[in-house]
């Protein structure tokens, strides 16, 4: 059973290790491909949205 004992100890001491690890600027660097990207497919679906909303005009059914 020691062998249980060592290896509960090597995975808590590899956990702790992570937990310590510093952690940089890098990981939360905007990625500008992909915010590029991201703001292409943004303005493609309004397109298509706004495409496909210039058929008649329904009433809000609101009283003016």
């Amino acid at each position: 059973m020691n062998w249980v004992g060592q290896l509960v100890k090597a995975i808590l001491d590899w956990l702790t290790g992570i937990a310590r690890e510093d952690k940089t600027v890098v990981d939360s660097k905007i990625n500008e491909t992909l915010k590029n990207r991201l703001l292409d497919r943004i303005d493609e679906s309004e397109r298509m949205r706004n495409a496909s909303n210039n058929g008649p005009k329904r009433d809000s059914g609101e009283a003016r």
